[in-house]
């Protein structure tokens, strides 16, 4: 995948025109990655129309963490963090956009209408999963590859709403090599690097934020650098080549794949100093 796609540009021109439809944006990221999730082409979107943030995979973030840049984004709209496989959390999400509607009827001075929400958010934040957990059945195509939703198209809920799924749009920026890195990290950009390089760079930020998380999952030396941890690792975990020769790709996948199903522990790799 190129870094934006013909079909994101296109996308973001007919989200500029569909917005006008709709009464409502649901926008989507994910807890472990707030800043890096957070487009800012977005933000155009949800001028003057009633804002809903949802703070997605906050079972798999550090709590404090989210905490913290729940305080921040809640002075800017309405935030909060959602499991979005909890019946609990998705009722929570409905009591908002309840709440919401009844002020739309209100300024509109209306008894009663249909709901038009628009759900935006980067690739792989948990938007269709949010489909599928509002209509209580699989609607939506759900995977774990990057930009599975290539076109913007109505989803009846019910008589109360209509739905808008729109593809999801990276940043067209470079600039934030951290903010690139995060999303290749946690799988919501397509990455051509090896596993092995995007690990390397893994356990840096793990040691710097989370010290002593490598070591409780593998029983490895910390102290050691960078390259011999993931060598450790592959030792621990069987990546391991004819010959007795270190697979550094499996080893890559295996923390890559640690990091992102949460058996790693619940870790945040943004901080609320970092904005």
């Amino acid at each position: 995948m190129s870094w934006y796609p013909g079909h994101m540009k296109k996308s973001i021109d007919e989200m500029r025109e569909k917005v006008k439809l709709v009464d409502m944006i649901v926008e989507i990221i994910d807890a472990r990655i707030p800043l890096s999730t957070k487009n800012p082409l977005f933000d155009e979107l949800t001028d003057n129309k009633a804002h809903l943030l949802l703070m997605s995979k906050s079972d798999l973030a550090d709590p404090n963490k989210t905490k913290e840049f729940l305080a921040y984004f809640n002075n800017k709209s309405k935030t909060i963090d959602v499991n979005m496989s909890k019946r609990s959390d998705i009722n929570r999400i409905f009591k908002e956009i309840n709440f919401a509607k009844e002020n739309i009827l209100k300024n509109k001075k209306v008894e009663d209408m249909m709901l038009k929400i628009m759900v935006v958010g980067m690739p792989n934040v948990g938007k269709s999963t949010f489909l599928n957990a509002i209509k209580g059945k699989r609607s939506a195509k759900v995977g774990n590859t990057p930009g599975i939703t290539k076109n913007l198209q109505w989803v009846g809920v019910d008589k109360d709403y209509m739905i808008l799924d729109t593809p999801g749009l990276l940043m067209p920026s470079r600039r934030d090599e951290r903010g690139i890195l995060n999303l290749k990290l946690l799988n919501s950009m397509e990455a051509s690097d090896d596993p092995s390089e995007l690990a390397i760079l893994l356990i840096d930020i793990l040691k710097e934020l989370y010290p002593g998380v490598l070591n409780k999952r593998y029983d490895i030396d910390e102290d050691s650098d960078r390259v011999s941890i993931l060598e450790a690792i592959a030792i621990r975990r069987g990546a391991i080549l004819k010959g007795r020769e270190i697979d550094y790709t499996r080893a890559g996948e295996i923390l890559l794949q640690d990091l992102r199903s949460g058996k790693l522990g619940r870790l945040t790799l943004e901080d609320i100093k970092d904005i």
